[in-house]
């Protein structure tokens, strides 16, 4: 009997997982182990059956109340086609699943939740969760998270922190930077904002005072008029410019009003400092401000990324979300 942190019984070859590389039977158990950490009924090797008669079998299938997710882990290559019907089978059936695949460059969409596994140090093993569809281990800016164990990832998946897209309700800390400069006009000293540092669960999106040009009152929210005072930041509004030959929301003098021009930002922008922060939850006006940059890969929840991706509705084991995944 094999004991630690895989926890369950290695059965033997010779029955049930025969022909079954140690890997897969190791990561079959790990899922197994954490699934019913979680509070699942989880087993290996179950069968079921689609509407349409098809017969499947989940490497580890785990239910709970109505909800069923199965594991499957991919050892050997397989094509994006088969991985599509397949993911489709579980789908049809009411089942959801999350991949966990050897070979790199499969699709990254919200239909196939999936990550790279690969064999670590002292047996363990290791995830990476790809930022961009057709990633190569070569490439470090393709992965959004990277070193991951492969419990962490199960573990996020079961306690339903496994996530694609932006959930309302979801809490969020941000913080408005500015840097003091002179107007171009007046002469006098003023702070353009230079952006907006959204923290959600661990990702953090930067934002320009642009990005809120379809919802200023949310801006105005978050940078109150008695903070503009304190820290000498102008009126942001919608202004002509002549430079660029039309209108946009923008910074303004604290003094004169004058526009603050973008095509200068980059001259101050590493001198910008923290001025206001704050914290709040994800309502609509939030979510479709986030949506588009928390929608590109799948994210861990409380889970910092390996590298700054400004990305990324549906959740692995969160029953709430079952009528919409």
């Amino acid at each position: 009997m094999r004991r630690g942190w895989d926890g369950l019984k290695l059965r033997a070859l010779g029955c049930e997982w025969a022909g079954e590389t140690e890997h897969h039977i190791r990561l079959k158990s790990l899922a197994v182990l954490v699934a019913r950490r979680h509070g699942w009924n989880a087993d290996t090797e179950v069968t079921g059956q689609a509407p349409d008669g098809a017969v499947w079998k989940a490497d580890v299938l785990a239910t709970r109340g109505q909800t069923r997710v199965a594991v499957e882990v991919q050892w050997s290559p397989q094509t994006d086609d088969e991985l599509l019907r397949r993911q489709q089978r579980y789908e049809s059936a009411g089942v959801r699943a999350l991949w966990l695949i050897r070979s790199t460059g499969f699709p990254v969409t919200k239909q196939i939740p999936a990550v790279v596994v690969r064999e670590g140090e002292r047996g363990r093993y290791v995830v990476r969760i790809p930022a961009v569809t057709g990633a190569r281990l070569r490439n470090e800016h393709n992965w959004a998270y990277e070193g991951i164990s492969a419990e962490t990832l199960l573990d996020a998946a079961f306690a339903g922190h496994l996530r694609w897209g932006v959930k309302t309700g979801e809490p969020l800390m941000w913080s408005v930077e500015a840097a003091t400069t002179k107007c171009w006009r007046c002469g006098e000293r003023t702070a353009p904002v230079t952006g907006i540092a959204v923290d959600v669960s661990a990702t953090t999106i930067f934002l320009s005072i642009n990005d809120f040009d379809a919802d200023v009152a949310l801006l105005r929210e978050i940078l109150p008029l008695e903070i503009c005072r304190d820290h000498r930041i102008g009126h942001i509004k919608t202004r002509f410019s002549k430079t660029e030959g039309r209108s946009y929301l923008s910074n303004g003098c604290f003094v004169c009003g004058i526009l603050q021009g973008r095509f200068f930002e980059h001259e101050y922008v590493n001198n910008s400092t923290v001025r206001h922060r704050g914290s709040s939850v994800v309502d609509d006006r939030w979510r479709r401000l986030l949506e588009p940059r928390l929608s590109r890969h799948w994210r861990l929840l409380g889970v910092k990324p390996t590298r700054s991706v400004c990305d990324l509705d549906g959740f692995i084991g969160d029953e709430e979300d079952d009528e919409s995944y």
